[in-house]
């Protein structure tokens, strides 16, 4: 999530709210870059193309990914950053934590990341370096050392989805879930 830096600032007095903001500016970002860029990014907006072979892998693919953040978040908890605690200090509840950590990024990141930039890629690259490139940036723009290999099999993962079904609602979907269950774990 692009607010990991900000929670530090959150610790600092800064206040949780301004996570909140910068989330909000993120969705306006992406919004404003898919009605920009290209007209055909619109598109990404639609229903994903999922026919009933696609279904049972898809929903296979989540519960892996949950079951292995499960299992890394109890093996090695270092990996992963407690972006709860300003959120608990404050008096903040569980949902507006949820809120502001899974479905807002998921909303501005994916159509950033996945809408515009993952676009813009592939007018330049083959699909798969693309989507190697795209997720590459997604996990750089988190200012993680730790969680830079599982935020770049999390973007490379979702830039197939959306390549495979043709929107952003999955991948919205599965980062949504893939942070909510982090912060859950954390909770």
């Amino acid at each position: 999530m692009l607010t990991t830096v900000l929670v530090i600032l959150a610790r600092q007095d800064a206040g949780i709210e301004l996570l909140r903001v910068v989330d909000y500016v993120i969705v306006g970002v992406g919004v404003l870059g898919m009605a920009v860029y290209h007209r055909a990014n619109l598109r990404l907006l639609g229903l994903p193309r999922l026919d009933a072979r696609g279904l049972p892998p898809l929903l296979l693919g989540l519960g892996v990914i949950a079951l292995v953040l499960v299992v890394l978040q109890v093996t090695m908890p270092f990996m992963f950053m407690d972006e709860t605690g300003p959120y608990r200090l404050a008096g903040k509840s569980l949902a507006y934590m949820l809120v502001d950590f899974a479905v807002l990024p998921a909303l501005g990141e994916e159509l950033v990341f996945r809408g515009v930039v993952l676009s813009g890629l592939l007018g330049v690259f083959q699909a798969r370096t693309a989507a190697l490139v795209s997720a590459m940036l997604f996990a750089t723009i988190h200012l993680s050392p730790l969680g830079f290999l599982h935020l770049g099999i999390l973007g490379y993962i979702l830039a197939r989805v959306r390549l495979g079904t043709g929107s952003l609602w999955p991948c919205m979907l599965i980062h949504g879930g893939y942070n909510a269950v982090i912060c859950l774990l954390a909770w």
